[in-house]
């Protein structure tokens, strides 16, 4: 369905990205893509998509195939609905005033009836238990919101391949669970996901297997293998906290903040110590 041939990249004044990586993909997969901090995930996805370098200049060479066909050949509109990339930075990619519009605006381009289009808006709000941000102004959405908007209007054109930049990001857990259902139902339509994710754990059980980037290899591991290595992996060190209460180096009283009428905060009261390590849920 989608074959990476010697894939190169390398942006102006800067090392390669990566080199010579090559593999090929199945529908009805999903695929993690992980790896370290800087070796080229983000940029492998943008590269499959036609990001870089019809969008994002860079020096890409190689052959990306799409059913055969090398998708150099193919322009940004035809490839519309095929493929399908949510940025890591959900906002970035948002372009209307609106949720509505937001949800629109793509299948507008595939040329969409309106009642068509309509009836599709309300099912994938639906499906996300959003309904209610339906005629929000995207201004005035939180970040865990924006996210979920930027993926349900990737979504709602049903691509084949669908390539996800760390999706839940900015979502709790109820939500992360909620797009992992639904990401499981997608898989079942003969649809390919790719996605970076940090939570691999929540992730894995979606996951048929994982593609590990490093130093210009790509490392091609079962679920099982992969968990084996993932519990190898050096943990992080265990801190010595002083619970010395003494020293406030922040402090809140009677916080309140909204997005336009939408009130997020209201009434929020903490102080922060010197040595605390604190956690926000």
């Amino acid at each position: 369905m989608l074959g990476l041939k010697e894939l190169e990249l390398k942006y102006s004044n800067q090392n390669k990205i990566f080199e010579n990586i090559s593999y090929n993909f199945k529908k009805n997969k999903s695929i993690l893509l992980t790896g370290p901090s800087g070796s080229g995930k983000s940029s492998l996805l943008m590269a499959i998509a036609g990001i870089v370098p019809k969008l994002i200049p860079g020096k890409l060479k190689g052959q990306i195939f799409y059913h055969g066909i090398n998708l150099k050949t193919y322009t940004l509109n035809e490839i519309l609905g095929e493929i399908a990339y949510v940025f890591q930075d959900a906002e970035s990619q948002l372009c209307t005033f609106t949720v509505k519009e937001e949800l629109a605006f793509g299948l507008e381009n595939l040329c969409r009836k309106p009642e068509e289009i309509c009836i599709e808006i309300n099912c994938y709000l639906k499906q996300f238990g959003i309904l209610n941000l339906k005629d929000k102004k995207i201004s005035e959405l939180s970040g865990g919101q924006k996210q979920v908007v930027a993926l349900v209007a990737s979504l709602i054109m049903q691509p084949k391949i669908l390539l996800l930049d760390e999706p839940t990001a900015n979502l709790d857990l109820e939500m992360t669970r909620k797009v992992l259902k639904i990401l499981g139902e997608i898989k079942k339509k003969d649809t390919l996901i790719i996605l970076i994710e940090h939570k691999v754990r929540e992730f894995l059980p979606l996951v048929d297997e994982v593609l590990w980037l490093e130093k210009n290899n790509l490392y091609s591991f079962s679920v099982e293998n992969f968990k084996e290595k993932f519990r190898q992996m050096p943990q992080l060190k265990k801190w010595k906290i002083k619970n010395e209460k003494t020293d406030i180096v922040m402090e809140s009283s009677n916080l309140n903040f909204s997005y336009g009428e939408n009130k997020t905060l209201k009434d929020i009261n903490f102080k922060l110590y010197k040595g605390e390590v604190v956690s926000i849920v």
